[in-house]
């Protein structure tokens, strides 16, 4: 059974040229414009970090503003956040709090931040990266709802938004309303330290809401894990077939902390998919417009083999996506 997804939503830490990092900004935004242009209803979430000017760069303040449960292990406390909206060619939200605003770094501090603090190095990643990447995730599931999308699929990207499988399957408030929704992972960079884990498990349960058996089963290397928890809940992806390969099937998965390996022991296969278009005048170039359909294809079958209740094939490293479609691979069910 192959399900066509007509809503999609995207979550991310980055998007194009308004908050730039790695190469994960390029992947969402030309595969959001792939998805859009054929027609499918796509929507962007994203922090409104405080080297954005929103007003300046097209977005409006939307009347809608709530809170977000964001507890730690001794103190029960929530989050207010308010959302910013602009149209593109799909729907691009901000999500605005304070803890998004006082960062002037994407992913680190800035020059200008570690001159206000002398606690603060210039490079440093921001000491609450978890609770950044909790206050993300929660507050895209609940403007989903309160926007009341019926959403078919959540595509994921990296680490920082890879619990977001594990929240809507697990936390009461989101298990019912999303239970039509897949999730997809995509993989960019698997390196250990760039996983997005916590050592403090107390913390990690009283932030994130999920049980304690969900945080004491996806321990690597002595931290909980978003991506190795992603892995019971989402279709997982990497952003090239040889870099599936890498982290299931040679010894340079060591640098990942031995994710791929684990996951492999755990029956899970990572799916190699299309990566980003060149980024040399792509649009100009001989063959543009099949690079833009082979890109949109192959996340389409991802999502068709992410939706609930549709038994998924998993794919090791070496097959094709014809090979998925075709059957020819192990089975497991979302």
């Amino acid at each position: 059974m192959i399900r066509d997804c007509k809503n999609i939503w995207f979550v991310s830490r980055e998007y194009g040229s308004l908050t730039k990092g790695g190469g994960v900004h390029y992947l969402v935004e030309q595969l959001t414009t792939a998805l859009a242009r054929s027609g499918r209803d796509v929507s962007v979430v994203l922090p409104l970090y405080g080297f954005i000017e929103p007003e300046e760069a097209g977005f409006s303040r939307l009347d809608l503003s709530f809170s977000v449960d964001m507890s730690y292990a001794r103190q029960e406390r929530r989050e207010s956040v308010t959302i910013w909206h602009k149209k593109k060619i799909g729907d691009i939200y901000l999500i605005d709090s304070p803890r998004f605003r006082e960062k002037r770094g994407l992913y680190t501090y800035s020059a200008a931040e570690s001159k206000k603090s002398a606690g603060i190095r210039q490079g440093d990643r921001h000491v609450d990266y978890f609770a950044m990447n909790i206050l993300l995730q929660k507050a895209a599931v609940c403007l989903m709802i309160r926007l009341d999308r019926q959403v078919d699929i959540i595509h994921c990207h990296d680490a920082h938004t890879a619990l977001l499988p594990a929240l809507i399957r697990e936390n009461e408030g989101f298990r019912h309303y999303f239970v039509k929704t897949g999730c997809l992972i995509s993989i960019y960079n698997a390196r250990a330290d760039l996983h997005q884990g916590v050592a403090d498990l107390a913390f990690a349960q009283a932030v994130s809401g999920l049980p304690a058996r969900v945080i004491n089963r996806h321990i690597l290397n002595n931290q909980f894990d978003p991506l190795l928890s992603a892995a019971d809940y989402a279709v997982m992806s990497t952003v090239s077939k040889s870099y599936a390969r890498q982290l299931t099937e040679t010894d340079e998965d060591e640098q990942s902390g031995w994710l791929g390996h684990t996951l492999m022991g755990r029956g899970v296969r990572l799916i190699g998919a299309a990566g980003a278009i060149s980024r040399d005048n792509e649009a100009a170039k001989p063959g543009a417009e099949y690079a833009w359909d082979r890109l949109k294809k192959s996340y389409l079958d991802l999502y068709s083999m992410s939706c609930p209740g549709i038994t998924c094939l998993f794919a090791s490293s070496d097959k094709s996506m014809g090979d998925v479609r075709n059957g020819q691979v192990a089975k497991r069910m979302i």
